[in-house]
């Protein structure tokens, strides 16, 4: 892969994007979907997401009270879960037919399509739209978000997770990071993703990184820690084996970017 970085918007993306159908297949029916709906199941990967699942849920409920909601790319279902567990009227699409399944056998409302799509009579109307771990997968994500607010309502909520291509683990591993790999075409940070919604017309309400993978940066040595962390803040870091997670987050450089946005009037 060969990763540019646009010299206007600053957006970093991948030259090279697979086939549109070859792409989708692999999200429906693969080795690769296979094995990542078995680690989602697993119980003790699926305590953690339920736990990650409940937090979203509780951020939004600090900017609108429960209502409709969608979420885009629902996978195994753990945010419409928690979202129905504080009283959210909960629907999803995923692209993935065993998730779904897997949804539906589990009393969860989800559908088998790829947004945008013709939805069910009643899915509309949403108070909020989630989207974790989709706009990375698109080679033109400006475009999927303008088309999706033309279907929000102005006042709706958009919550938006990411990988966060300015993290520190990322720097520090490079191209040998798995978030840097086929499937993923475009990379974001902290204001290439607030400039890109603006763009979209959504404002901004909050931001920050979770998910620090402090464990996974200390297996390497000091000298690559305080190296990258130099790299990113402009900072000399005297103790790596002293970095907390909140050091990571406060500085934005956690694993997963996080946004809540609101859809503006036009």
């Amino acid at each position: 892969m060969h990763l540019l970085r646009c010299p206007v918007c600053r957006l970093v993306y991948s030259r090279e994007v697979i086939n549109s159908d070859f792409d989708r297949q692999r999200y429906q029916a693969s080795e690769a979907s296979d094995a990542n709906l078995a680690l989602k199941i697993d119980p003790h990967y699926a305590a953690l997401e339920q736990d990650k699942a409940r937090y979203v849920i509780q951020r939004l409920g600090t900017m609108v009270a429960p209502g409709k909601l969608l979420d885009i790319g629902s996978s195994t279902g753990a945010l419409l879960r928690a979202a129905k567990q504080s009283g959210w009227l909960a629907h999803g699409v995923e692209i993935n037919p065993a998730a779904v399944a897997y949804c539906q056998q589990h009393g969860l409302d989800a559908i088998c399509a790829e947004y945008p799509c013709v939805l069910p009579a009643g899915w509309t109307g949403y108070d909020a739209v989630l989207m974790l771990d989709v706009l990375e997968h698109l080679p033109d994500p400006l475009a999927f978000l303008a088309r999706l607010a033309q279907d929000m309502r102005p006042g709706a909520w958009l919550v938006v997770q990411v990988p966060n291509f300015r993290s520190l683990l990322i720097t520090m591993e490079g191209g040998r990071n798995n978030n840097i790999c086929h499937g993923h075409w475009s990379y974001f940070e902290a204001e290439t993703l607030s400039d890109m919604m603006h763009a979209a017309g959504f404002e901004m309400h909050f931001l920050e990184t979770y998910i620090s993978e402090l464990d996974r940066v200390k297996a390497y040595p000091d000298a690559v820690i305080a190296n990258a962390w130099q790299q990113l803040t402009d900072q000399q870091l005297a103790a790596p084996q002293a970095l907390t997670v909140d050091d990571v987050h406060q500085a934005l450089l956690g694993y997963k970017l996080f946004g809540l946005f609101q859809k503006v009037a036009a």
